[in-house]
């Protein structure tokens, strides 16, 4: 008998905070409180494990890498300019 076991191209995460452990594969979105790694003016802020947040201006000012943040996060949206398909 074999196993044979695949990996995702993103590697896992895990974060540590007193009294929390949250583990994650990429981005997942949905409601949930997140580390800011980034920040794409005027009003997007980046998760640490890639998910993207809209802010109203005023609470984009507020925020600085760095800070925890509550927001409905969701996946940045596809920018490319085709779509891939197979036997084309």
């Amino acid at each position: 008998m074999f196993l044979i076991c695949g990996c995702s191209p993103r590697p896992d995460q895990v974060f540590l905070a007193a009294d929390l452990i949250s583990a994650s594969s990429g981005p997942q979105p949905g409601y949930n409180i997140k580390l800011v790694g980034g920040k794409e003016p005027p009003l997007t802020v980046i998760g640490d494990d890639g998910s993207v947040c809209r802010l109203i201006a005023e609470r984009f000012a507020q925020v600085d890498l760095g800070d925890w943040l509550s927001c409905n996060w969701t996946f940045d949206p596809d920018s490319t300019e085709t779509i891939a398909r197979a036997g084309g």
